[in-house]
């Protein structure tokens, strides 16, 4: 089953509904009602970490979550979900240069995970205001996979556990190439 943690987001079932598509197996569990021994009891084999308000420090309940299945279970952070990976390895959010709600922009990304056999210079749909900074990236624990044209960061993956994030929100009909992405994740051997 994959888990889909709703951080209380209205694109949240847009990834619902693209995980559908790929199987009837998934659960969404709202953040408010998130409970790690209740997950435990789950059968997951993947876990999606939605987009959502705030800042990654305001969910810590969803940080133990990576916490328990960081080895285990392959997980996918968007947009907030990027930014609570990023800051549980070490990483820094701070407020983006713009603020970029309901905006498509290049990306350019390694041709791995959730990017294989996505075009290398491909449009994404961007909604938020933090990002994570360059300064003290834990280079030792996660690598950049996405750039804005501009330099950006726009996805990471970490470099031993089967953890990635991105920025964008893969579910948009303004991202090319998003289901694809999302099909990726749900549907690797990983």
């Amino acid at each position: 089953m994959i888990l889909i943690i709703d951080h209380n987001d209205s694109f949240t079932y847009n990834l619902m509904q693209y995980v559908l598509e790929l199987t009837s197996k998934v659960k969404v569990i709202n953040y408010d009602k998130l409970s790690i021994s209740d997950v435990k009891t789950e059968n997951i084999s993947k876990i999606i970490l939605s987009p959502g308000p705030k800042a990654p420090k305001d969910y810590e309940k969803t940080k133990k979550v990576i916490e328990y299945f960081k080895g285990e279970i392959p997980i996918l952070g968007v947009c907030l979900g990027h930014q609570i990976i990023a800051e549980f390895f070490g990483g820094e959010i701070k407020h983006a240069p713009y603020i970029c709600h309901g905006k498509a922009t290049q990306i350019v990304h390694d041709n791995s995970g959730i990017f294989e056999d996505i075009q290398s210079k491909t449009n994404v749909a961007r909604y938020h205001s933090l990002i994570i900074s360059e300064n003290n990236f834990p280079g030792k624990e996660l690598k950049i996979t996405s750039r804005t044209i501009d330099g950006l960061i726009m996805g990471v993956r970490h470099c031993i556990y089967n953890i990635e994030g991105v920025q964008f929100h893969p579910e948009s009909i303004l991202t090319e190439q998003g289901f694809k992405m999302i099909q990726n994740f749900v549907l690797s051997e990983r």
